[in-house]
């Protein structure tokens, strides 16, 4: 791994953010044993109707942790997720721990909440992990992840994804005590960014304010927005580089689309990213946020291999949408052919009524910008060619496949095979669409689809991003456009 160049370390947002300070949940790969004991003879009803009866605002109920050297009477505990909760085959459910809810100033070195996520629809357990390590490797700002063996009331509950939440623990520790104080937006399904007026309201359907809520002034993400797309493109570095950080921008969408991460901005439902509108310099940057779905997991069913995926791909370039469609025909769809299920039934619209649809003018306006899509171009050449190397990511794949895997053996309520947790690296895995399962296949993720191998996955993405980002004799990068179907 080749250190990080000067260009690169004055972009991205690095120069006005600090390293996260160690901690002992993420310093080190570990598959660490959490037991949560719960005094409610009916906690499981009361965690699923908390989950189910709350779309915002879940409530936590109470229960004694161990963990390690730490022993915590009443930390808070719940269900979370859409897709994972709902994929969920059986009790294996997504959990949000909060130390402090119950107890205040309840923490481990500085972090209050995490996650317990359940790999509902991989069955390696480890895309989440290594999308994060290679975030972590190249500077970029995101949560870090491990593992957790969760143990309830006795019983082993399964093999977890260990990760941080970005909340104002996240935000001291990336951004500093003083600077963690700005506004900070969770997008969810339909926060593509196209304008949607002045009015606070229609953002509030597809963001979540998850900082100064009290305050409820969402006159920065408006402003942002109204900038992005009401400015001709000719005056757009002028009016929007004092508000928006371009290279943490580039940057994470470089990476999403290096790991073909389409559950995110640039896919079907543009979600799952945070905007923080920085005290510092007073410009937004880009957090990463859940790419459980990375490494081709969300997109199946696409002419061609999500592999060979356009280095320039957003879902706005689809027919209809004044784009252009990516190499092989039609964009990647979701597995099954649908969205994920979303908890009390269909997931918010934007409004047109398109989920997820409209455009993505955070990425394609920004690629109308020549110096910005060339700024794009060097970010992630360096990231896929200088940076990265395939034995590098793939031998982390084994590493930490590896070490779950007693782990995983043991889990009688995974779900999927262990057969396909085996195989996960180095083949594609097809798994169960039926939510109850099929006869001899326990769990199977719930939306189907394919799982692409791991490891053949990023071999060959890497060497079909490096073709494409190939400097060209007339001085040009990326694919040619492709011609639309007729």
């Amino acid at each position: 791994m080749k250190s990080i160049p000067l260009f690169l370390l004055l972009a991205a947002g690095l120069a006005a953010q600090q390293p996260p300070p160690p901690h002992w949940a993420f310093s080190q790969d570990q598959v660490h044993e959490i037991k949560l004991t719960f005094s409610q003879p009916d906690w499981w009803e009361q965690l699923t109707r908390n989950f189910e009866e709350n779309e915002d605002d879940v409530p936590y109920i109470q229960a004694d942790m161990e963990w390690g050297p730490y022993k915590m009477a009443n930390v808070g505990a719940r269900f979370k997720g859409n897709s994972s909760y709902n994929g969920a085959t059986t009790k294996k459910k997504p959990f949000r721990i909060k130390l402090n809810e119950f107890v205040k100033g309840q923490k481990i070195g500085g972090m209050a909440s995490f996650n317990l996520s359940n790999g509902w629809n991989d069955p390696s357990l480890i895309r989440e992990t290594v999308y994060y390590n290679i975030a972590g490797w190249a500077g970029f700002t995101g949560p870090r992840s491990n593992f957790a063996a969760l143990t309830i009331n006795g019983q082993y509950w399964g093999l977890y994804v260990l990760g941080e939440i970005v909340n104002g623990d996240f935000l001291t520790n990336h951004f500093g005590s003083g600077n963690d104080k700005g506004n900070l937006y969770k997008a969810d399904i339909g926060a593509n960014l196209t304008d949607l007026g002045d009015d606070p309201a229609p953002y509030k359907r597809v963001f979540e304010k998850q900082s100064n809520e009290d305050a409820d002034d969402w006159s920065d993400l408006i402003n942002l927005v109204a900038v992005l797309n009401r400015t001709p493109i000719e005056q757009l570095p002028e009016k929007i580089e004092p508000i928006l950080d371009i290279d943490s921008i580039l940057s994470g969408i470089a990476l999403d689309n290096l790991t073909v991460n389409l559950d995110s901005y640039i896919g079907q439902l543009a979600q799952n990213y945070h905007l923080y509108h920085r005290p510092s310099d007073n410009k937004f940057v880009w957090i990463l946020w859940d790419p459980s779905l990375a490494f081709g997991a969300f997109g199946q069913g696409a002419a061609g291999s999500p592999a060979s995926l356009s280095v320039l791909y957003s879902a706005a370039q689809q027919p209809g949408q004044g784009g252009q469609l990516p190499p092989g025909g039609q964009p990647p769809t979701p597995p099954g052919g649908q969205p994920p299920p979303f908890p009390g039934g269909q997931p918010p619209a934007n409004p047109d009524g398109i989920r997820g649809g409209g455009g993505r003018p955070l990425f394609t306006r920004l690629m109308e910008v020549p110096q910005y899509k060339e700024r794009y171009g060097q970010i992630y050449r360096w990231l896929a060619t200088e940076f990265l190397t395939t034995d590098q990511v793939t031998t982390r794949m084994k590493v930490l496949h590896d070490m779950i895997r007693p782990w995983v053996a043991r889990d009688t309520q995974k779900l999927n095979t262990m057969e396909q947790f085996e195989k996960a690296l180095t083949e594609d895995q097809t798994l169960n669409a039926r939510p109850g399962g099929a006869p001899g296949v326990p769990g199977g993720g719930g939306l189907g689809g394919v799982s692409p191998g791991l490891q053949p996955f990023f071999r060959n993405r890497l060497e079909s991003v490096r073709q494409q980002l190939a400097i060209q004799p007339d001085g040009t990068w990326g694919p040619p456009p492709a011609t639309p179907a007729p």
